[in-house]
């Protein structure tokens, strides 16, 4: 069973958690500042496609024993400052390098993230 919810308020920061189960999470906001994602024991699926993130915003995963997979605009430059402990951050697809700058950040321990430009 898959647990699927559209995440959307008028807030500059949300919280997406995710424990124990498999979810998807679809993310729709203007002006988000900072996106918090956690995942323990999980598997989660991210959709950023429908968002709109503020220039330099901030997408923090704080990842344990899990599967997290982020689906950003290929218009967002990503820039991984993510601490990773017996994991990998696997990026696919084309960003744009000129585009809005997006910092990744947390820690990632047993896990694995991927990143998908759509």
């Amino acid at each position: 069973m898959v647990d699927e919810e559209t995440v959307s308020d008028d807030k500059t920061e949300l919280n997406i958690e995710s424990r124990m189960s498999n979810s998807i999470r679809y993310v729709r906001g203007n002006n988000l500042e900072r996106v918090n994602v956690t995942a323990y024991m999980t598997g989660l699926k991210v959709y950023f496609d429908k968002a709109d993130l503020i220039e330099n915003a901030v997408i923090d995963v704080n990842s344990r024993f899990s599967g997290v997979e982020l689906y950003l605009p290929q218009a967002w430059q990503v820039i991984n400052k993510t601490n990773v402990s017996l994991s990998g951050i696997n990026e696919n697809g084309v960003q744009q390098v000129d585009g809005k700058v997006v910092y990744l950040t947390g820690d990632v321990v047993l896990s694995g993230v991927e990143v998908y430009y759509v």
